[in-house]
């Protein structure tokens, strides 16, 4: 059996980055929003959770109440919830699923399987590690992607001396969570 692989579109990854870097040094955590293919995980959209508790080390829904609301949003406007993100910033910033991601993700799909019925028989997960960088040579502003094999490397220059390096792996978790499967393509979709 192929390991599948999670295709992000450009706008939706541009997203991902976004909520990492806003919240940094703090983790963030979303949901990928898409439908399968072929096998596949095909990643359209990304939904930052807004009312989330964050921490450097953890994060944590900070409201059921909007969570079920959002999850019931979701549900009645058709979007299939394909997984989610979450980071890890430096200075432990590290693109690892750990024990607690895994126990936080099975508690996800648990919470999703009682407020919807979920089809999907797979659990994408995201984990990027956001790297705040101070440069000593003018740089000009801008995004950098590159594919190193396992992961994607977004280097994002906000500034002429300031910028963001986020590594991105890509798992794959089947619905019991008893299969985890580090995805050695997280593939960009124009």
């Amino acid at each position: 059996m192929k390991t599948p692989k999670i295709l992000i579109n450009h706008n939706c990854l541009d997203m991902i980055i976004a909520s990492a870097v806003e919240v940094c040094p703090k983790e963030t955590n979303g949901l990928l929003i898409g439908r399968p293919i072929n096998g596949d995980i095909r990643v359209r959209m990304a939904y930052p959770f807004q009312t989330d508790r964050r921490m450097p080390g953890s994060v944590e829904h900070g409201n059921i109440s909007a969570l079920k609301r959002l999850l019931s949003t979701l549900d009645t406007m058709n979007r299939q919830i394909m997984g989610g993100y979450h980071s890890h910033p430096y200075p432990d910033g590290h693109i690892r699923l750990t024990k607690s991601d895994v126990e936080h993700i099975e508690e996800e799909i648990e919470r999703i399987r009682k407020l919807k019925s979920r089809d999907a028989e797979k659990w994408a997960e995201l984990v990027l590690s956001v790297k705040r960088k101070r440069y000593e040579k003018l740089f000009n502003v801008g995004k950098h992607i590159s594919n190193n094999g396992n992961h994607l490397r977004v280097v994002v220059r906000t500034g002429n001396y300031i910028g963001f390096d986020v590594k991105i792996a890509g798992y794959v978790l089947k619905e019991n969570g008893s299969t985890i499967k580090k995805t050695k393509a997280v593939c960009l979709l124009n």
